[in-house]
């Protein structure tokens, strides 16, 4: 939708020939490019939520999804590192004086220093949003890249040095390998990590068990939330729970499902349309309150699968799966 924006922006900008005109028209671009996000995709804005138990079990948020002021600073230098970069690079290319506009080649360069303008009130937009929800940050990265590559042009002339450093600083990999770097050092990923770990499993992400449920028809697992992620990549399956903050509805009904009362959880998976149920050893690891000795996770972890669940065989795997049936069959 910004892309659509932006390429609606290159219409207009030619028969706008005064530059108020064109910042008018920029932001009522941008104001109706989030109008219509917010109007089809409003979970794309979504934080990490206000659901009690989520934020008991995932008191971080999921990645980039969690409130920016939450974050730590490894998380901040990957996710806002070249959009502010983008930033700084025009702020020097403004500090510079402007040459004044005498043939169209000096016209050409003054537009373009109009639309690094707009880039940069869309860069520092992106940053402050992260504020609220560090993912929109990462949208400052986009919008830094031709600031960038603006400043990386004007560099040519001079000593390596200078060129190596500016052209290392565009580059996405470098701030996200900085950022990783920072919190690693910092100790900060040790207990994400093993939240991870715990909820995954050893070996259920492993790929001889993703190939195993990507051979099963295609239907929707419920699954822990950090295994979404690999079942979407690497099979053909739906997913009910995800790691990301606008898939907060489908993490919460995974919990719901898993921590119900077998005949509820029947009713759970009907709701949800859930066609598989996917356990590892590990699973749960990470709820704030013990397992309820009734719930359905406390049943398949003890062998004692409901009626209406049909065990799924995956070889050299630890990870246990069934597949639930409809109604008419598990009723005989």
């Amino acid at each position: 939708m910004a892309g659509l924006a932006l390429v609606a922006l290159g219409l207009l900008a030619p028969r706008l020939a005064d530059p108020r005109w064109r910042l008018g028209a920029a932001a009522a671009l941008a104001l109706l490019a989030w109008a219509v996000i917010m109007a089809l995709m409003p979970a794309c804005a979504a934080g990490a939520g206000d659901d009690p138990l989520l934020r008991a079990i995932h008191p971080d948020g999921f990645g980039f999804a969690a409130a920016g002021i939450r974050q730590s600073a490894g998380a901040w230098v990957a996710a806002a590192g070249l959009g502010a970069t983008g930033l700084a690079a025009f702020a020097v290319s403004l500090a510079r004086r402007a040459a004044p506009v005498r043939d169209r080649q000096d016209d050409i360069s003054a537009h373009a220093a109009q639309a690094a303008l707009l880039l940069a009130a869309g860069v520092a937009g992106a940053l402050l949003g992260g504020l609220a929800n560090l993912s929109v940050a990462a949208f400052g990265a986009a919008l830094a890249v031709p600031l960038l590559a603006r400043a990386v042009l004007a560099v040519l002339g001079r000593r390596w040095p200078a060129r190596l450093g500016l052209s290392l600083a565009a580059i996405g990999l470098v701030w996200q390998t900085l950022g990783l770097a920072l919190d690693l050092a910092r100790g900060r990923p040790a207990a994400v990590m093993a939240r991870a770990h715990a909820a995954i499993g050893a070996g259920c992400q492993a790929a001889r068990t993703l190939d195993q449920i990507d051979r099963l028809a295609p239907g929707t697992v419920a699954a822990p939330p950090e295994l979404g992620g690999h079942l979407l990549g690497a099979t053909r399956h739906r997913v009910l729970a995800a790691p990301v903050a606008a898939a907060q509805a489908g993490n919460r009904a995974w919990y719901d499902l898993i921590l119900a009362a077998p005949d509820t959880a029947r009713y759970q998976a009907a709701l949800w349309a859930v066609d598989y149920v996917l356990l590892c050893p590990e699973s749960l690891a990470d709820l704030p309150v013990p397992l309820p000795p009734r719930s359905l996770a406390a049943r398949l972890r003890a062998g004692d699968a409901p009626d209406w669940m049909e065990p799924v065989l995956i070889l050299g795997s630890r990870a246990r799966m069934w597949r639930v049936l409809p109604v008419a069959a598990s009723a005989r």
